[in-house]
This record gives structure tokens, sequence and C-alpha cells, in this order.
């Protein structure tokens, strides 16, 4: 298994596993944004992704701007039965930040996201290193936000 199918796949285990019990979720809130030295971004569609559509990002202004934009999003709990099947349904940008500067195999993430591409954004984590007990979702649609982000990152996949 390659590297980016190892990343791939954690990422996916986290959402298993944090589909699976109940908390409360109000809005994003991350206390430090700068911790981050990299960026995992990975378009997933048909739970399929390759190294076209994967970028690493290392550029310390632009994460610690990627997490501020998202820091204050209200959030809801989200619906662990339909949620897969969303995600499943049309392309997801994964987000993965990580404190190392080189990601290795099998290294976590100490937080991530989801964005759908309708502009759903998808929180599995409650802050850097704590997992949500269960995924948060954004309360609105953010099409714009994930517009600017891919603008930001030079995303074009």
């Amino acid at each position: 298994m390659n590297r980016t199918a190892k990343i791939y796949s954690s990422l996916v285990l986290i959402l298993i596993l944090t589909a699976c019990s109940t908390s409360s979720a109000k809005e994003v809130q991350i206390e430090q944004p700068s911790f981050a030295n990299t960026l995992f971004i990975q378009k997933v569609e048909g739970h399929e992704s390759s190294e076209e559509r994967t970028k690493m990002v290392t550029d310390h202004s632009k994460i610690e701007s990627i997490l501020q934009k998202v820091n204050g999003l209200p959030l809801e709990e989200a619906a662990s039965t339909s949620l897969f099947q969303t995600i499943k349904s049309q392309p997801t940008y994964m987000f993965g930040f990580s404190e190392n500067e080189k990601l290795e195999s099998g290294d976590s993430m100490e937080y991530g996201f989801y964005i759908l591409k309708n502009g759903t954004f998808i929180f599995t984590h409650k802050d850097i290193n704590q997992l949500r007990k269960r995924p948060a979702v954004s309360k609105e649609k953010h099409k714009e936000l994930l517009h600017d982000i891919k603008g930001e990152l030079d995303i074009t996949f």
C-alpha cells in the first residue's frame, strides 16, 4: 500500500471511529492554529484517489490561514447513518494537519476535517489531538469558503 493510501485509510478510520458515539457540537474551536507544519490534502471520488488528486503543503502561513478560516464555523452533530452515504455520494476533500514536517506512512494527523463538494464541512476533531466522539458538520454549506481555500492553496483538482 502506498503512502497516500495509508494516509487516506487513517483518515477514514478516524471518521468511522468518531461516528460511533455522541458529543455536543457548537462551533469549530482550534486553540492553537499555528501548531501544524504540514497539511495533507486529498480529493476522494467514489472511494478512490490518486497522486494527481493529492497535495502536501508545508507553507506555515497558508496552513495557519486555513485553520483560522474554519475556526468559529457553527456546527451541529452529524447523523452518522446518513453521513457515510453523503460522503460516498459526492467528491470529498480530506484535510489532515500534522506537526511533523515530513509525513511518513502510518503517521497520524493531529487535526483533520473533510469538505464535501457541496460546501459541507465535516469535523472529526474537537481540537488538536482531540477526536470528537461523533463527527460534527457545518450548519450551512460554505461553497465560497471551499473555493477560497482551494484558491489559497492552489488546488486544481
